[in-house]
């Protein structure tokens, strides 16, 4: 039996019509043409398809056999067709992030490199922001993923932790406390701070740990980004708690990281809408971070659990 996609797009029209010419018409074909291809379909198949009804034509009970067989056939194509979009789309697709200061200089450059190199026509876009304008940018979709030490806790974000960094005490080399080993609370009361603005997640915990003492701060300085924590601190107009992370050292010209106690510990989080559906790049870049996150835990030991 040797059928044609014109044989079975013919029968799919002429059933539809009920009419050789009005499935002509449809088709943009002449009705003899129509006619032929529907006798060679019937010899092919070896049992009628059609049976005249007055002035139109009606489809055989095999005809309605064949129909549903003609219907997953095309949806068959239909899921080629669906599968061909996405694979252009992806070709041609681009990526957008967001992610802090902290972000940028602990992991996102690793990451896009990573992802550029397996996907070199995707365009990726990366936009640096402060903690608050970072989870805005999440929380209203602005961009296939957020990078950030904070999360929402209104269940409308997935969230992946990329990495977990202990808490220092931030101090101007020449303070006092630079020779210190360790600073607690007790060591800081009466210092000018230098910290995040209060509605962001970690100024929220270093509250807690201060209040838990009955310890209170001098809170003189607020900033956006950890980049200006860093700088006000070296210029010697307060102390500050940060993440600490080795790629920081570049950085903080005029400062010493010391210990804190009690151990913080702060978490960088991708985070992405829940319910908003995610392009072909964006799922790639999503799979790709869970696979190195799955090749840096084998290789290291388990990570404390942060605040």
């Amino acid at each position: 039996m040797k059928l044609t996609f014109r044989q079975i797009e013919v029968f799919q029209a002429v059933i539809t019509a009920s009419s050789l010419s009005e499935a002509a018409q449809f088709l943009g074909v002449s009705q003899p043409a129509v006619s032929r291809l529907v006798a060679d379909f019937e010899a092919q198949v070896g049992f009628l398809l059609f049976q005249k009804s007055g002035r139109t034509l009606q489809a055989t009970p095999e005809a309605w056999l064949l129909l549903e067989e003609v219907r997953r056939a095309y949806s068959g194509l239909d899921r080629v067709r669906e599968a061909a979009t996405a694979i252009r789309d992806f070709r041609d697709g681009k990526l957008d992030l967001i992610a802090t200061p902290a972000a940028v200089r602990q992991m996102a450059p690793e990451l896009i490199k990573c992802f550029s190199e397996k996907y070199p026509t995707i365009a990726i876009s990366l936009e640096v922001q402060g903690v608050d304008r970072t989870l805005d940018s999440a929380a209203g979709g602005g961009h296939d993923f957020a990078m950030t030490s904070g999360h929402l806790a209104d269940g409308s974000m997935e969230c992946l932790t990329l990495a977990t960094t202990e808490a220092v005490c931030l101090v101007p080399e020449t303070h006092p406390l630079a020779r210190h080993t360790v600073i607690c609370p007790q060591d800081l009361e009466g210092e000018p701070f230098v910290s995040y603005r209060a509605d962001g997640g970690q100024r929220n915990r270093i509250d807690a740990v201060f209040a838990a003492a009955n310890v209170k701060r001098s809170m003189q300085f607020e900033a956006r980004t950890i980049d200006a924590i860093y700088r006000m601190v070296g210029l010697g107009l307060g102390v500050s708690i940060v993440g600490w992370t080795g790629v920081d050292r570049q950085i903080m010209s005029g400062t010493r990281a010391i210990p804190f106690e009690p151990k913080l510990f702060y978490q960088l989080n991708m985070l992405w809408p829940r319910h908003k559906p995610m392009t072909a790049a964006a799922t790639a870049f999503l799979a790709m971070v869970k696979d190195e996150m799955a090749k840096k835990s084998s290789t290291c030991c388990p990570r404390k659990t942060a605040l």
